[in-house]
């Protein structure tokens, strides 16, 4: 509550505040984009595992939040399993979408555009989060601006990426194309 009333008032946030932040961001991100996979893939079975891989992850952050990490700024292990659940989603996209390659081109299928940003995002940023994180110091403020820059440019080529899967849903031609 803190963290909303400070946000509100345009006061700076706490190293708490903004930790239970970052932390609902992380969840509420993966469970949007989770559900917009359920949406995607085709199969009954897959849904299921979606749902419960959701299910699960939400209750580990909860885990994660009040005892593993409890007053760690960054929860990793969170982050971890937000980006196998997300690429592991991303992989079973593509290998629907190989499976059942329809007549597109890729560079028009929004959905296609948005899972390459997933893929692109979480690949990398997991990397900095489980490995360079934890060996930097937290008195090395160059090394936490080096690691925000990384993160932050990944960050413009995932948007980038969104931007251009909403543009291309916009067009109506790419629109017929994928219900063909």
């Amino acid at each position: 509550m803190a963290a909303l009333i400070a946000l509100l008032t345009f006061r700076p946030l706490s190293e708490g505040d903004e930790s239970l932040l970052w932390h609902c961001y992380t969840v509420v991100q993966t469970l949007f984009l989770g559900s917009v996979y359920y949406y995607i893939f085709l199969q009954r079975w897959q849904r299921l595992g979606v749902l419960f891989a959701l299910a699960a992850f939400l209750v580990f952050a909860l885990l994660d939040w009040f005892w593993l990490e409890r007053n760690q700024p960054v929860h990793a292990y969170t982050h971890t399993l937000q980006s196998t659940l997300l690429l592991s989603f991303g992989v079973l996209y593509f290998y629907q979408l190989a499976r059942h390659m329809p007549a597109i081109r890729l560079e028009n299928d929004p959905f296609f555009l948005v899972t390459s940003g997933i893929v692109m995002y979480f690949s990398g940023t997991v990397l900095l989060y489980v490995f360079v994180l934890p060996l930097i110091a937290a008195s090395d403020a160059l090394g936490q601006h080096i690691v925000s820059l990384l993160v932050s440019a990944v960050a413009v080529l995932q948007y980038t990426l969104f931007a251009l899967a909403f543009y291309r849903a916009s067009r109506p031609s790419s629109l017929l194309l994928l219900h063909e």
